[in-house]
C-alpha cells in the first residue's frame, strides 16, 4: 500500500503540464464576465505585461548601451569633421552639414524615470 502511494504522489503531473489550464482560464474569465469583473481582469493583465515588457525594454538597452554610445561619439565627430570641411570649402559643392546626437538624456525613456 504503501508502494502505490508513493508511485501515485511520484507520478503526478508537474502543475504546468497541466492539459486542462487553457479550459480552466476560459472558464475564469466567463465567469467574471458574468459577474462584471472582466474589465478589471483585462486592466490587471495589461499592468503586468506593462510592466514586463518596460523591465525588459530597460534591460536590453543597458545592455547595448556602451555600443550605442560609441556609435553616437563616432557619428558626432564625423559632423565635426564635415563641417570643418564645409568652412574650408574642402567638401563637395553644396554639401549640407548634418546635426549631431545630443548625448546628455539619450538613454532615457522619457517615462517618467
Amino acid at each position: 500500500e504503501e508502494w502505490a502511494a508513493q508511485v501515485h504522489s511520484q507520478t503526478q503531473p508537474l502543475p504546468w503540464q497541466s492539459k486542462n489550464k487553457g479550459a480552466n482560464l476560459l472558464a475564469h474569465i466567463l465567469s467574471l464576465e458574468k459577474s462584471g469583473g472582466l474589465s478589471n481582469f483585462y486592466g490587471q493583465i495589461t499592468c503586468v505585461v506593462d510592466n514586463h515588457l518596460q523591465s525588459h525594454v530597460q534591460s536590453a538597452i543597458k545592455r547595448r548601451e556602451p555600443a550605442i554610445s560609441q556609435l553616437i561619439t563616432t557619428y558626432n565627430n564625423l559632423c565635426d569633421e564635415l563641417l570643418g570641411m564645409i568652412q574650408l570649402q574642402k567638401a563637395p559643392p553644396g554639401a549640407i552639414p548634418h546635426l549631431p546626437i545630443p548625448t546628455k538624456g539619450i538613454f532615457s525613456t522619457g517615462c517618467g524615470q
